[in-house]
């Protein structure tokens, strides 16, 4: 017995010793297989990369690396010649810490839009749920979150704009209800700026919602099944059941929301129009307005600024987001 042990030992040894060297053999003949397959691969990967990399190379490259240059450029007073400073950089700091100059308002109505973008997230997510489980009258509820997707955009903001306008429908009514009569809600910042924000709200809810309604019928019915058998009520199935399974969807809008936070903004635009000197434009509009009219030094800089003070916050989102435990199905 022990030496038909020691025999299939042996065996073993000598099967690992010449293992490597099979593997070598077997590489090699792959490769000489493989050659002309590679060579027509990299020739077509090359052909099908070319024009995408040409415009990576001139429309992100060469526009960024030009924008750098910019950020620390700036005209010298005496010889009104462009030497490398630091000035751009300091008008910055000083313009950001007072929220009446217009890059700190900027800067504030674009926190003000991420702040409504998170709460859309979670408000989508929410509505989804009780599409989900089929609450009375989804259906028309459906109808009425979908509806400003699948009109165009100048057509619903005309329309809420009428709404909205003196003596249009809301103004009659809140007149006749509370007899105050509403004043133009676009003729001032402080009335426009809340005005739009709740356009933004109320027709954003098309693209995450199906996607989120979508996430949840992928959920599998035996899950839910045993949660109602052990008696989980709506909230508890929502957070401890339907909320893990979906978390990957949810994280990845979540995550794409931080790394737009810089750039969100809203249709002012069609609103109020193009004002340079408008308080409730965003900072990614108002960089526009500044290029637009001949400025490139300073919303350079703002740019430069914003996109280094952004990455560690999406890195650092994306950290967070992952120590969340997740269940795949």
């Amino acid at each position: 017995m022990e030496q038909q042990i020691e025999k299939v030992e042996a065996e073993v040894e000598v099967e690992v010793e010449e293992s490597p060297r099979v593997q070598r053999l077997n590489v090699n003949k792959v490769k000489k297989t493989m050659k002309p397959l590679e060579k027509k691969g990299l020739i077509f990967a090359a052909l099908m990369l070319l024009i995408p990399f040409i415009n990576f190379l001139i429309f992100w490259v060469g526009v960024n690396a030009n924008s750098i240059a910019l950020a620390f450029t700036s005209v010298d007073e005496v010889t009104q010649k462009e030497v490398f400073s630091f000035y751009q950089f300091e008008k910055l700091f000083k313009d950001l810490s007072s929220p009446y100059n217009q890059a700190g308002r900027a800067l504030i109505n674009t926190l003000q839009y991420f702040g409504l973008h998170i709460i859309k997230l979670f408000l989508s997510v929410g509505i989804a749920y009780f599409f989900y489980k089929k609450v009375p009258g989804h259906t028309i509820y459906k109808i009425l979150f979908f509806l400003p997707a699948m009109v165009p955009s100048m057509v619903y903001i005309n329309v809420f704009k009428q709404l909205v306008s003196k003596y249009g429908p809301v103004y009659t009514l809140v007149d006749e209800v509370f007899g105050y009569k509403m004043p133009n809600l676009f003729a001032k910042s402080s009335t426009a700026s809340p005005t739009i924000l709740f356009y933004v709200l109320w027709s954003g809810f098309g693209a995450s919602l199906l996607i989120f309604v979508g996430a949840m019928n992928r959920i599998p019915g035996e899950v839910i099944d045993a949660a109602n058998l052990d008696g989980c009520g709506m909230a508890r199935e929502f957070a401890q059941i339907v909320m893990p399974l979906i978390w990957e969807t949810f994280s990845t809008y979540l995550l794409l929301a931080v790394a737009g936070l810089f750039t969100e903004s809203g249709p002012f635009l069609y609103f109020v129009g193009a004002d340079p000197n408008s308080e409730i434009y965003t900072l990614s509009y108002w960089i526009f307005a500044q290029v637009n009219g001949g400025s490139y030094n300073y919303p350079a800089a703002i740019g430069l600024f914003f996109t280094v003070l952004g990455l560690p916050l999406v890195f650092i989102s994306r950290w967070l987001m992952n120590k969340v435990e997740t269940v795949t199905y």
